[in-house]
Formats: C-alpha cells, structure tokens, sequence
C-alpha cells in the first residue's frame, strides 16, 4: 500500500510538469509552423511577381482549370447550405422581433449583414471549399511527392511552386469568392422566402432596401478580401504541407489533419486582424 501511495504521489508530481512541458512544445511549435508558412507565403509571391509573364501557354489553362474545379465541385454543397443559412437566421430573427414587441423589423437587413455577409458568408464558403477540394489536393499533392513525380519535374528545369502552387493559390482564391457570393445571394432570396412565410408585411423591394441600407462600401471590401486571402489560405497551406516536406503514402491522413488545423488557424488570425483594421 505504501509503495502504491508512493507511486501515485510520483506520478502526481510528474503530471504538472510532463503537462506544461507539453503546452510549451505546443506553442511553439505552432509559432514556427506560422513563421514557416509566412515566409513560404513570400515565397510564392516573389515567384509569382518574377515569373507572371512566363510560360503563360501552360500556367494560365492551369489556373482556369482550378477554378473551374474549385468553383463548380462544391456549389451543390454550397447552393444547400445557403437555403438552411437563410432559413434559420431570417426566420430566428423576425420570430425574437416578434417577441421583443418590434413591428417595422428594421434589424433584419443588418442581422443579416452582420451575420451572412461579414462572418458566415466568406468562411464557410471556405470551409467547404477545404473538405470538399482541400482534402483531394491533399492526396494528390503528397501522393505525387511521395512517387518521385516532383523531383522528375525539377529534373526537368521547371520551378515547382510557379506549376504547383501559383495556380492554385490563384484558382481557389477566386473560387472561394465567387462561392461566397453564390452562397450570400441564395441565402438572401431563401430568406425572403421565410419572410413571406410569416407573413411579414415587406414587398421585394422593402427587403432589399433594408439590406441595401444596411451595406457599407468597407463591407464589400472586407468581403473581396476575406474570401480571397481564405481561399489563398487553403491552397498555400495544402501545397506547404504536400510539397515543402517528405511524405510518405502512409503519413497522408496525419497531413490531412495538419492542412485542416492550419487552415482553421489561419483563418482565425486573419479575422482577428481585419477586426484589429
């Protein structure tokens, strides 16, 4: 028994340290992997800068290409998401207007800007844009690195982030806003569908008087912005963590995981810093 007290206490006493240590890896960890993706970030940008005007016969198909792709694959997805956006926000907020005593629903149009323009609209265009493209690109990406496939290309005197990366961080850059925008309009007009539903007293164009009045010029451009850097986001941390180290075939799902958080990462600090602006 004693032995056995004694032992816990051990363990007790090695748990606090074993734990902070832990977090203290974490941290930086994460710090270095943010350093390590923000100088891969400038890298792309020089290649991109210094090479826009060559082999355009091969890259610019390559970037109509990705976003074509990215831009079509998940519009079911995002035509869907958008109907349920527009049916719960619209509909929660005349039902709480209603039981707050309001009778003109002045609010909606800048509920709705608050909510699906600004927030909702650019990341969730984004997130699905990860699951269901990222993730692919992913798998293809590793699986041509862990082939050989990119040292073959090298051999061949091509630059493999301008033929890898610069399409796709263009491609999905566009493809995220052009869903972003898909998704905020049809949330709009399923949202008029709720609001005809409950018999709100508005005509077409009082709905959308309320949410033109409630649109700033900075709005649309925090929108251009946000759907773009979160796109770009996307196909940067997809490439770094495909390309930039060695993968094996059975290191995809751990690569996988590591796109997913650091996009979600990524998005956070580029919220915080328009909100910081």
């Amino acid at each position: 028994m004693v032995e056995e007290y004694r032992s816990n206490i051990q363990h007790l006493r090695r748990y606090p340290k074993s734990f902070w240590v832990a977090a203290g890896v974490g941290v930086f960890s994460l710090f270095r992997r943010i350093k390590e993706m923000f100088f891969f970030t400038l890298i792309v940008l020089g290649v991109y800068v210094k090479k826009r005007h060559r082999a355009r016969r091969v890259i610019v198909p390559l970037i109509r290409q990705e976003i074509s792709k990215c831009g079509l694959t998940p519009l079911p997805i995002i035509l869907f998401l958008s109907a349920i956006i527009g049916f719960l926000v619209v509909g929660q907020s005349v039902v709480l207007l209603r039981l707050t005593g309001e009778v003109t629903y002045d609010l909606v149009g800048d509920i709705l800007v608050l909510v699906i323009f600004k927030e909702i609209g650019p990341l969730l265009a984004a997130l699905v844009l990860l699951v269901r493209v990222g993730v692919s690109t992913v798998v293809e990406l590793a699986g041509e690195r862990a082939s050989g496939q990119m040292e073959w290309v090298c051999s061949l005197g091509i630059d493999p982030v301008h033929y890898y990366v610069v399409p796709r961080t263009i491609g999905m850059g566009v493809a995220t806003l052009c869903l972003t925008i898909y998704l905020i309009t049809f949330s709009l007009l399923s949202g008029y569908v709720v609001v005809f539903f409950l018999d709100v007293p508005w005509k077409p164009v009082e709905y959308i008087d309320q949410i033109v009045a409630a649109l700033k010029w900075k709005d649309f451009l925090i929108l251009f912005l946000k759907a773009l850097l979160f796109g770009s986001l996307i196909a940067i941390t997809t490439c770094y963590e495909s390309l930039a180290h060695p993968v094996q075939s059975h290191q995809i799902p751990a690569t996988i995981i590591r796109v997913v958080i650091g996009c979600l990462v990524g998005w956070g600090i580029t919220d915080v810093l328009f909100y910081l602006i």
